[in-house]
């Protein structure tokens, strides 16, 4: 039987995968339309660059101001292959388990 660890990691790829493509899709149709939208939510123009955060619980986070589109859909598609690389690795332990 497939332990319950390795459910909740196949789960929790599926969604990570699922929200990065929906973030891309929306990246670039802002690139298409030559805008993207802000850490607000607003429209500005893509020459203005886009915002990178890391959130940290004790001081607030971490941002860039200066990232340019380009580097933040790469950002996103280095990520989406990431994760279908783990979702690969974890397919092979849940066959395992089930033989087990």
């Amino acid at each position: 039987m497939i332990t319950r660890e390795t459910a909740n990691a196949i789960s929790r790829t599926y969604r990570e995968i699922e929200a990065a493509e929906k973030l891309l899709l929306e990246v670039d149709k802002e690139i298409a339309k030559g805008n993207a939208l802000d850490f607000h939510g607003e429209e500005r123009s893509l020459a203005r660059n886009l915002q990178l955060g890391w959130p940290m619980m004790s001081n607030g986070g971490y941002q860039c101001y200066q990232v340019e589109a380009n580097i933040g859909r790469s950002i996103l598609v280095a990520h989406i292959s990431d994760q279908k690389s783990k979702l690969v690795k974890l397919n092979e332990l849940a066959k395992l388990e089930t033989r087990e």
